[in-house]
């Protein structure tokens, strides 16, 4: 039978099972356990049965065998509570017995915190407030009849959690944490993956239901803690879509999780290093050439330093390869909206030290884009390497700085103390640094419609050969990237392997600069190196 069905019978027959039961114990107290025996006995049998010839009879029969079984077993506690009291007669209680109170009282407090949060209200409600029935359906929104069969399950419950011995999971002994948390795509204005999983117990909550989705219970064992507190951590991580419920109450994490490991990072490292190699000898090496076009254009980058301005346009130039077919997954496939706007993906690394034969910092790499989400007058692009001698920090880098950067080279930012402090910004930053003939822009900047199409003409088109290859890297790059991952997070690894040929960045600088075709940034260019300023107006 439907649940559906089953309830709207049950909640037909809650009152006449309470004046059968009442009827039989003469009591208000036994008359309502009775009933809520009966009550469940009738459901369990509702909801594995479908045909009835005479319902009502049905359920009187059921009630009868249930009253039956009651008091054969209430008559057999009783018969063995008098033996142990007749056992026990002429001694009086022993040292211990406060100690032992105090502790099964205890124990059954743990086990109340294990119920489910309703069957928890109903219990505390009802036990410790000594509130009836009807006030705690009417506070609850729920029938007579769900309060009482809600008992009766928590009695059961209960009963079965004293006994047992509850054994602490592994991450209540060795708990994780993470070493480093991102994101790939827009923060809200609550922030990232950072701020949402700040604590060690919402770190540990995520990755215990990683691999496998786990109930608020098996959380709560798993990491040795109350269920009321992972419930409220829980609650907050779904409702921003760290963790997502699936059917049955178990909870499934909604984000990557990365465990270093020596062996995946190493064969990274090669196989990165030699596609590295390729991208430059197969498309960047023809950038050494543009020189003399690019300044025909006239776009600005500090000293008229060519070498400067590679730096900037190796990464830059990247993002305009027509390779369709490496980007099957769309964003909004895998991108999770969250309540506070945000729309990206989580990403954490867990704190687990391993030794590498290179030093790993010099191949990370961070883009980030900065516009006021509609007609894009100013525009900044910045992405950070080994070699930009700044925090890889996208909370520092303000779409503000630009337009402050934009107010300069239109001439309208005039030094006063109204100001001042966005000077002292852009000093710091050295977006602006002083000369003897006053301030200069120390960052790329592209005027204009004109000089941005200009430039993007003038970047090579990958070759047919080229693209094959960038596509063989993403798929090799995920198919060692999912080993490890639970199979819901396969379809995110494999977008974030889209266009991985990103990453090789840092292999590429590295490649040139063993080569001799570019140099370093000079200490005056390291901290605003990779940044571009884009303004719609010309100077």
């Amino acid at each position: 039978m439907e649940k559906k069905r089953a309830d709207q019978i049950i909640e037909y027959y809650t009152r006449p099972m309470y004046g059968f039961a009442l009827n039989k114990m003469g009591n208000s107290e036994e008359a309502e356990e009775l009933a809520s025996c009966i009550i469940l006995e009738v459901y369990h049998v509702l909801c594995h049965k479908e045909d009835f010839v005479d319902m009502n009879s049905y359920v009187f029969k059921v009630a009868h065998n249930v009253w039956a079984r009651y008091i054969s077993e209430k008559t057999k506690k009783k018969c063995e509570l008098q033996l142990d009291e007749a056992s026990s007669s002429g001694h009086e209680d022993g040292p211990d017995k406060s100690y032992i109170d105090q502790e099964t009282e205890g124990t059954l407090r743990r086990e109340i915190a294990y119920l489910s949060k309703q069957q928890r209200e109903i219990v505390v409600s009802y036990y410790y407030k000594q509130k009836k029935i009807k006030e705690i359906a009417e506070e609850l929104e729920l029938s007579e009849g769900t309060v009482k069969w809600n008992l009766f399950d928590a009695k059961k419950e209960l009963k079965t959690g004293m006994k047992a011995i509850r054994t602490i999971g592994n991450l209540g002994i060795n708990p994780i944490k993470f070493l480093d948390m991102g994101h790939t795509g827009q923060p809200g204005t609550k922030g990232d993956t950072r701020d949402f999983l700040a604590k060690v117990i919402t770190q540990n909550i995520v990755y215990a239901a990683y691999h496998e989705p786990r109930t608020i219970r098996e959380l709560s064992e798993e990491l040795g803690i109350s269920p009321v507190f992972i419930e409220d951590e829980v609650k907050i991580l779904e409702e921003y879509g760290f963790m997502e419920c699936l059917p049955g109450g178990r909870y499934q994490t909604q984000m990557i999780i990365r465990e270093p490991s020596a062996s995946e990072e190493e064969a990274f490292h090669k196989l990165a290093k030699e596609y590295g190699k390729i991208l430059y000898e197969e498309y960047y090496k023809q950038f050494l050439a543009l020189e003399p076009a690019i300044k025909e254009i006239g776009i600005y980058y500090p000293d008229q330093d060519f070498n400067c301005l590679l730096w900037t346009l190796i990464p830059y130039a990247i993002q305009f390869f027509d390779i369709p077919e490496a980007y099957q997954i769309e964003p909004d496939e895998v991108m999770v909206y969250r309540k506070d706007g945000g729309k990206y993906i989580a990403i954490a690394l867990l704190d687990k030290p391993i030794e590498l034969s290179y030093d790993q910092e010099k191949y990370g790499a961070m883009v980030m884009t900065r516009d006021d989400g509609e007609d894009n007058k100013v525009y900044g692009w910045q992405v950070g390497t080994y070699w930009s001698h700044r925090e890889l920090d996208w909370r520092d880098n303000k779409y503000s700085d630009y337009v402050g950067m934009m107010y300069f080279v239109t001439g309208q930012l005039i030094e006063s103390e109204v100001t001042q402090e966005i000077y002292s910004r852009l000093l710091e930053k050295e977006y602006l640094v002083r000369t003897p003939e006053g301030y200069k822009l120390n960052v790329v900047h592209v005027a204009g419609k004109e000089q941005m199409e200009k430039l993007k003409n003038l970047f090579p088109k990958p070759s047919d050969t080229l693209r094959k290859k960038l596509l063989e890297y993403d798929e090799k790059c995920y198919k060692m990237t999912k080993v490890g991952h639970p199979a819901h997070m396969h379809k995110t690894l494999r977008y974030l392997a889209q266009g991985r040929m990103q990453h090789l960045w840092p292999y590429v600088f590295e490649e040139m600069l063993n080569q001799g075709v570019l140099q370093e940034p000079t200490a005056s260019q390291q901290k605003a190196i990779a940044t571009l300023l884009y303004t719609q107006s010309e100077k």
